[in-house]
């Protein structure tokens, strides 16, 4: 059994000169950005912000407006995102009166004293909204009496009414100097295998008014920020936007882009198309691409609102490096349709901080705040940042995964061998009893499985 156990050892060591020479570890080449190495919280490295001609946004709380985590924010990103501040529940109080949380405030007065754009998130949704706003006096639900209906489309206009006039209040007239540059108008309207045919959520908002509600939304939005609270002579200062997720999905995608095309074709006041963008490492990005084209033709602009991309579980530095190139992919695909975007915005600043990050750290920055493969991937080529491939060692040419696979490959090698080295041991033997020492030193495992391997790349 002891030779076994070298011959094990010799595959270890095998294994672990394969993925060195593989580049996957490579002393030679860039260290792979870990949470747990002892580095300065903000590292000098060129701002993402730098290598793009379109506003790159970030989805933030209070949290993210000072210390460590501001720094990082403001090296990076000239646009912010309220992840929650301006969700509908966020301006009113426990006796429905309107009182807008102190969040709000925090984050517009962040904005506004680092010159940060804000997209605001989000007017009209079916979530995170006051149960009262469906209900009567009484407490009983609204239907779609007339009157009942009337109480919603006042509800919905004094919301977005006095939304817009406490932010310019506060922060300026829109296009005279406040912060907020766009408004999702209306969030995650339809959705795929409606009861409806046309595809629409069956809401409440939808239940009581109909699609029209959609239409209401925008009208409203239309009329308090580009017209009654924006700046003399500002034209259309907030850009307003319909705002969904898996818009990389054929079919959600053709229920969504139907409903814009309604829209239009009755003069709904909307400005932009926005695509979420919560994907994984197995959603290819030529998705991506096909949304954007898709959707492009209408004489909208687009945006991506809320992307991240969680790496699976367990995550590791392999499937971070694959994280890297996706991102790379994707900004590769934002670049090429630049003319066409408005904005992209990362649905959050660090790992810790998504909602997402038990599906395997979905963001650019670690919990340590360093640059992880997917800033490298964002701005290789358009910075002096070392490329990806220089994790690698290599061209970059190959995915990092085949590496992952070579050394697994690797291992069954190694056991067949062994298997094969008992069983012709016992042959030459005649079946008598070998010694257990008798077999072939650690060494020379190691240097046959060596010659056997093809020779490395780069």
């Amino acid at each position: 059994m002891r030779v076994a156990s070298r011959v094990f050892a010799a595959l270890a060591a095998a294994g672990l000169a394969f993925v060195v020479v593989s580049g996957v570890v490579d002393s030679s080449a860039a260290a792979l950005p870990t949470a747990s190495a002892p580095e300065p919280p903000i590292e000098e490295l060129t701002p993402i912000r730098d290598t793009v001609v379109f506003p790159v946004g970030v989805a933030i709380d209070s949290r993210e407006t000072e210390g460590a985590t501001s720094e990082l924010l403001l090296r990076h990103f000239d646009q912010v995102t309220p992840e929650n501040a301006m969700k509908p529940e966020s301006w009113y109080d426990a006796a429905h009166e309107f009182a807008p949380s102190p969040e709000i405030a925090s984050l517009m007065d962040f904005a506004a004293a680092n010159d940060l754009r804000v997209y605001g998130h989000v007017l009209v949704w079916h979530n995170q909204i006051p149960a009262w706003f469906f209900e009567r006096a009484d407490g009983t639900p609204l239907t779609t009496a007339p009157a009942d209906q009337q109480i919603l489309k006042d509800r919905m206009h004094d919301h977005i009414f006095a939304v817009a006039k406490y932010l310019s209040d506060n922060w300026g007239s829109f296009g005279g100097g406040n912060p907020v540059v766009a408004f999702d108008v209306v969030n995650e309207a339809v959705v795929e295998g409606a009861s409806d045919n046309l595809g629409m959520r069956p809401s409440d908002w939808y239940r009581v008014l109909g699609e029209r509600y959609v239409d209401l939304a925008f009208r409203y939005a239309d009329e308090a920020f580009n017209q009654m609270y924006a700046a003399p002579g500002a034209a259309h200062p907030v850009a307003l936007f319909i705002n969904d997720y898996n818009t990389d999905q054929p079919t959600k995608r053709a229920v969504y882009l139907a409903l814009i095309d309604r829209l239009l074709a009755r003069g709904v006041p909307i400005d932009g198309i926005g695509h979420q963008f919560h994907v994984g490492l197995d959603v290819p990005v030529d998705n991506l691409a096909r949304a954007l084209d898709d959707s492009g033709g209408r004489g909208l602009v687009q945006a991506v609102t809320e992307m991240d991309v969680p790496t699976g579980t367990p995550p590791s530095d392999a499937t971070f490096l694959e994280q890297g190139y996706y991102y790379r992919d994707a900004f590769r695909v934002f670049r090429d349709r630049a003319d066409d975007l408005f904005s992209v915005t990362v649905w959050g600043l660090y790992d810790a901080r998504s909602w997402r990050d038990s599906q395997g750290g979905p963001l650019v920055f670690d919990d340590a705040l360093r640059a992880k493969p997917a800033y490298y991937g964002i701005v290789e080529g358009h910075a002096d940042e070392a490329p990806l491939a220089e994790f690698l060692g290599g061209s970059g040419s190959t995915s990092p995964m085949l590496y992952v696979a070579g050394a697994a490959l690797l291992a069954s090698l190694g056991a067949a061998w062994l298997v094969w080295r008992r069983r012709h041991s016992a042959g030459v033997a005649g079946r008598a009893k070998v010694h257990p020492d008798a077999g072939v030193s650690a060494d020379e495992a190691l240097a046959t499985l060596s010659r056997r391997l093809p020779p490395s790349g780069r």
